[in-house]
């Protein structure tokens, strides 16, 4: 069968780890809705503001750059429906099928056309069996009342039929067809915490083989854990994962939502169990919680939040903790409760620049600044407030942009086309001599001749106008000279040293064709997006 997943890995440059996204219900919290309303949100997508909002949290992730988004599925409660009414219960899967679909569609029609060739992945979340325990939270760390929790007991306190027919109804023929047939490549089946829960799941899959085939959808399985040795209610870790290595329909198996200190030992007896198993060729996917613990009771004296920090995760970093679960074999990385677009954004960037390139990431980081700095265009746009909102966020954004196309060893039309797109969506001026063409082919023959020649110099000489505020250097085996004033070159690069009040009259520009100009009134979308209408070729 083809799997989406391996491909995708294959073919992606680089260190091999596909980045996932982050907490929707986070998400969604953040977006001004109460607990209730984000998590009833997959079954009200016909509520405008519901339906906006779960949008919403969809773009945000693709715009950090993920290889794959979940749909809002996790928690569809399909129990919350008396009787037989299958269809309806369906329907709510498949609304929020398309709706991730109908994101991803108008993510991809703001990129360059160069960039709209590899869709992002789409993984249809189905929730443990736990999610409908009245009074109970699935995640692992976790904190309730002593008479709710099914810790310790097989099966949550539920026999094996009743599991069944759980995932039966959340795996059936109709939604397996829906979901085959509307770009879902990935069945993710989440916070899984039981032994027996792993056994009835594999049972289901098998049973849905031919089905599932035909459908050409894959499987993960990932498992919950309060420490790095036994899931939620007791059993081994190592069980379950003997388990899954048998279970010819799951690609990938791992952790959600579980403390981030225990991912690393935990991918590590994973790896082992498949190595017993002859079953190495198991991708390994992790998306831990921040750390924080869950109240899931009702809130103490002087508890304002359902969520409690952890001393040992104040200065915890995401990034950080993702490059160690990487080097310790983790395949496609993301995250769970508590984290947010931002963070999933760091772990993409990070991706991208490790990317197999035979350029210096000194080098490339170089060259991106001083070709900003120097490009007259963009800096008098951000100097006389032609930019809508955070200048100095959006010129950031555009550096990390750039460097991440240098590392991968591109020719200029790529560069042009990010300049160009920029120019217009984020800095509000239509670059209409062309500066940006030139720009680009100085960008790669400058990093041409880094390779031979000494920084300072050909920096110097592809962009004259950068070079005394950026006294920068680079130490190597040829030559070592000192960086000065690096807070100084910073500072010109990311905006902060725009003089407040200036105008354009205030400055003499030499080509006066290269004044920056604002754009007529934008062409929306049909979803309300602004189009980037290139002048280019596309």
């Amino acid at each position: 069968m083809e799997n989406a997943l391996v491909e995708r890995l294959h073919n992606k440059p680089g260190k091999s780890y596909l980045v996932l996204d982050g907490g929707m219900g986070t998400s969604l919290g953040l977006m001004g809705l109460n607990e209730f309303d984000a998590w009833s949100a997959p079954r009200r997508l016909d509520e405008p503001n519901i339906r906006s909002k779960v949008k919403k949290v969809h773009m945000d992730f693709l715009e950090s750059r993920v290889d794959i988004i979940t749909t809002n599925t996790y928690d569809s409660q399909f129990e919350a429906i008396a009787g037989e009414q299958t269809f309806k219960k369906s329907q709510w899967v498949f609304d929020n099928i398309d709706l991730a679909n109908e994101a991803i569609d108008a993510y991809l029609s703001k990129l360059p056309s160069n960039c709209k060739s590899i869709r992002p992945l789409l993984a249809m979340s189905v929730g443990s069996f736990a999610t409908v325990i009245t009074g109970r939270a699935e995640t692992a760390n976790r904190e309730q009342n002593s008479d709710t929790d099914c810790r310790r007991r097989e099966g949550y306190g539920f026999d094996a039929s009743e599991i069944r027919s759980y995932f039966a109804a959340r795996l059936s023929n109709d939604i397996l067809r829906y979901a085959g047939n509307s770009n879902v490549s990935v069945l993710a089946i989440e916070t899984v915490g039981d032994l027996l829960e792993v056994q009835v799941i594999c049972g289901v899959l098998q049973s849905k083989a031919e089905l599932l085939n035909k459908a050409r959808l894959s499987t993960w399985v990932t498992l919950t854990c309060p420490t790095e040795k036994y899931v939620d209610t007791g059993a081994s870790i190592s069980s379950c994962i003997e388990e899954l290595a048998k279970c010819s329909q799951v690609t990938a198996l791992g952790i959600n939502c579980t403390e981030p200190h225990l991912i690393t030992p935990i991918i590590l007896s994973i790896k082992e169990v498949l190595k017993l198993c002859c079953a190495e060729d198991k991708l390994i996917v992790v998306y831990p919680n921040s750390g924080e613990i869950y109240l899931s009771r009702a809130l103490k004296e002087g508890e304002t939040d359902h969520w409690k920090m952890q001393s040992m995760y104040k200065d915890w970093n995401f990034l950080d903790a993702s490059k160690e679960w990487i080097d310790n074999g983790a395949n496609i990385i993301g995250g769970c409760c508590r984290i947010t677009a931002d963070n999933i954004a760091e772990l993409a960037r990070f991706s991208k620049m490790s990317s197999k390139s035979t350029n210096d990431p000194f080098h490339v980081e170089l060259v991106a600044k001083s070709a900003l700095a120097s490009w007259t265009s963009l800096q008098l746009s951000i100097q006389h407030g032609f930019v809508e909102g955070d200048a100095a966020g959006k010129l950031s954004q555009l550096t990390d942009d750039l460097k991440i196309i240098c590392m991968q060893n591109t020719d200029h039309l790529e560069i042009e086309d990010l300049l160009e797109s920029s120019a217009y969506h984020d800095f509000n001026f239509i670059d209409e001599d062309g500066s940006f063409k030139d720009l680009a082919k100085a960008i790669v023959t400058c990093l041409a001749e880094l390779k031979h020649g000494k920084v300072s110099e050909v920096v110097s000489k592809h962009f004259p106008s950068a070079a005394e505020a950026l006294k920068m250097s680079i130490k190597s085996e040829h030559e070592e000279e000192e960086i000065e004033n690096d807070t100084a070159m910073s500072d010109m690069i990311c905006g902060a040293s725009i003089r407040e009040g200036s105008t354009l009259e205030d400055i003499t520009i030499k080509d006066e064709k290269l004044r920056p100009k604002l754009r007529n009134d934008p062409v929306i979308d049909e979803d309300g997006f602004e189009l980037v209408q290139s002048r280019r070729r596309r």
